[in-house]
Formats: C-alpha cells, structure tokens, sequence
C-alpha cells in the first residue's frame, strides 16, 4: 500500500522507532494491520478530522512533548515518488539546511490563493501557465517553531489542548 511505501521510504533515512503516524481515529486498526511491527506509541489518533493543519498542529503538539527539538518531517502516504534517491537527496539537502538555520520565522507567506485537490483539467491549466506553485505536502519544520507558528497563524487550534492538558504526555 502507499502506507507502507511510505514508511518504509522514511525507514531508510531515519530509525523506524522515530517515525511517528498521524491518523483519524477510526483509521489506526488499519495503521495498525499494514504496519503491524511498528508500536502503539507511534501512532497518534487525531480526535478530530480537520485536514491538514490541524492534524499537522496536533503531531507537532504531540512530539515536542517528546523532544522540543525535533525536526518533522511531513509526508502524506499518498505520494508516488519514483526517483527514491532524489528523494533521499532532497531529504538530506533540507535537513542540512535546517541544521544551519536557527530560525526560518521569516519564510511565511501570504498566497494570493489557494485551491484544495483541483480537478485534472484544471490543475493542468495551473501547470501549463507557470505561474502557480504546487504544494506537495511535504515539508520540514522544526516542531517548536511550527507550534509558535500554529499559535500565530490559527490560534484556536491548539489553545483548548494547551487549557486542559497544559502538562500533557504522548500517552494521553
């Protein structure tokens, strides 16, 4: 499955035990029977589908809880990556960026717009002009920058987590 194209593409650049799955609640028994060998705290079940961001926001919350220094990377199993080593080496390359880099604060962006899952003709027609972006859905972020950056950007997100579970571990 792409799932499991997916870990095991992660596999092979950083320890499997740091690898960390984050899914709607009613999905993790199937996380769980494609990735059997990984383990129950690997997986974080998001108590609400909200799409990318706060799902984003919810796994940077959840991980410097263990270990406010880590850097995320953020990859949806839906990807078809068939150059793996110019995967590996565009992985390389950005973390040898981030390791340089103390704070990126500075790379947000305004887009003028933005459109969620185009039909093909349309996403075409984005190509062909050049003149757009495309967002992969992929990136690094530190995870303490990207919660100051939640709390920035969409404050409502975390702020109730942070109320009731000020002092909250990966367990809970």
């Amino acid at each position: 499955t792409q799932l499991q194209q997916t870990y095991d593409r992660l596999a092979r650049l950083v320890p499997a035990n740091r690898i960390i799955i984050s899914t709607y609640r009613e999905y993790v028994s199937i996380v769980k029977e494609q990735l059997p060998h990984i383990s129950d705290n690997q997986i974080l079940d998001e108590p609400i589908r909200k799409d990318t961001a706060p799902a984003v926001a919810w796994a940077a919350y959840r991980i410097t809880k263990l270990d406010e220094k880590a850097t995320i990377l953020v990859t949806p199993s839906d990807q078809d990556i068939r150059n793996e080593d110019a995967f590996r080496a565009n992985v390389h390359e950005a973390l040898s960026f981030m390791e340089k880099e103390n704070n990126v604060d500075h790379d947000i962006y305004t887009v003028k717009s933005f459109t969620e899952k185009p039909n093909r003709e349309f996403a075409q027609l984005f190509v062909d002009s050049g003149e757009f972006y495309w967002n992969t859905g992929m990136f690094f972020a530190s995870a303490k920058q990207l919660l100051k950056n939640t709390y920035k950007l969409l404050p409502t997100v975390l702020k109730t987590l942070d109320e009731q579970n000020p002092n909250a571990t990966l367990e809970e």
